[in-house]
Parts: structure tokens; sequence; C-alpha cells
């Protein structure tokens, strides 16, 4: 695996520049979302995965695309297993 392919950003660091790009706290968020404030932390802080349910709730308050979440959060799942068998 090479560049950032290989190191793809867990989706967490993204939603924390759609939150800070659009002048939301981590509150406003999770409300508009009707999550806790708690799972959008756990996102943030890169021990939390964006399901489906969520990633079609960020596209209805028109943050991107679901297909666009549930792509970054599949090639982060996918480059951490292959580093996993890799370190087998």
């Amino acid at each position: 695996m090479r560049g950032e392919l290989a190191n793809p950003c867990h989706p967490g660091e993204l939603l924390g520049d759609w939150i800070d790009g659009h002048g939301e706290t981590v509150t406003a968020t999770a409300a508009r979302l009707n999550v806790s404030r708690a799972k959008i932390n756990r996102i943030l802080a890169g021990q939390g995965r964006i399901p489906a349910g969520l990633a079609v709730d960020l596209e209805g308050i028109g943050w991107s695309t679901a297909r666009f979440w549930l792509a970054a959060q599949t090639r982060f799942d996918i480059a951490q297993l292959k580093r996993e068998r890799e370190a087998a």
C-alpha cells in the first residue's frame, strides 16, 4: 500500500472539518443529527464509526452525500484491515 490510499484519515477527521467549517459545536451537530454528543465525540476521536444511518442523516443536513461518508469509512476500514493483516 502506498501514499494516502494506504493511510486514509479516519472519517472523524473529515467530520471535524465539516463541524468547524460550518461554525458549529459538537453539541449543536449532535442535536441536528439526533444523536448523543458522546457518539459524535467518539467518531471525532477516531474511536467510532460512521454507520449508514448517520451518513444519511449527514446528507440530510446538507453535509455532502451519504455515499461520501460511507466511502470514507470504507476506505479507512479497508486500510486498517490490510495493516493488521500485514502485521500478523
